[in-house]
């Protein structure tokens, strides 16, 4: 159990890419309660935030339960915003914060354990983490006009796939950071981040019905081991 770290659950019922998604059934449980399950076992304090009245469903868990505004609940809010209300409702300025999102329920203990402790042993602004991308992708471009503007370096456009460098994604599985510098900062932007690893297959962010079957496929060949 990680001590003085607070977990925040966001689960919002609406979902334009797959229809109350964290609440749909993996396995024999809810979404959104295998994320609060898992926080639960890493961290001492829990607040899940959701525009639904969950009381009844959450009478056996020891969690605050934050009710969101319905200008926080809409497909245009975002994260931060929601974030930042939570930091100054709950006066979690002194915090560190773990934001672990119901759509990666493939996420080990250990890469929240990890995250914290990358966080704690350095000085970092935000922890979070990544999986690996195709390297490919460093060859693309934006078109302005009928001009093409590379993404990186002009050299990556005409190189080899396998001499260009690896490139990662964050996978939204797993972010910390201290309250305050959130506050102050009014959001996630950061030149200063760390990351940790996680493996490709449990990196996977269910935003829809394919997502969702993939993840199901192999959630249940991991409950088997």
């Amino acid at each position: 159990m990680l001590h003085n770290c607070v977990a925040i659950v966001p689960c919002r019922a609406g979902s334009k890419g797959l229809p109350g998604k964290n609440f749909l059934i993996l396995g024999s449980q809810k979404l959104y309660k295998i994320t609060l399950d898992q926080a639960l076992r890493c961290i001492n304090k829990v607040i899940i935030s959701s525009d639904k009245d969950l009381e009844k469903e959450l009478e056996c868990y020891s969690v605050e339960q934050h009710r969101r505004s319905p200008e926080l609940s809409t497909d245009q809010s975002t994260m931060a915003e929601l974030m930042l209300e939570l930091i100054r409702r709950y006066e979690l300025h002194e915090s560190t914060i773990v934001l672990l999102q119901p759509t990666s329920p493939l996420r080990r203990d250990e890469d929240i354990s990890k995250c914290i402790k990358t966080f704690k042993d350095n000085t970092f602004d935000l922890v979070f983490t990544v999986s690996a991308q195709d390297r490919a992708v460093l060859k693309s471009g934006f078109v302005r006009g009928n001009k093409f503007v590379p993404v990186a370096e002009p050299d990556f456009t005409f190189m080899n796939r396998q001499d260009l460098p690896e490139i990662f994604r964050p996978n939204g599985a797993v972010y910390v950071f201290n309250g305050g510098w959130f506050e102050e900062n009014n959001g996630f932007t950061s030149n200063n981040i760390g990351v940790v690893e996680m493996p490709k297959e449990n990196s996977l962010d269910i935003d829809n019905r394919e997502d969702f079957d993939r993840v199901a496929q192999i959630y249940k060949k991991h409950s088997k081991n």
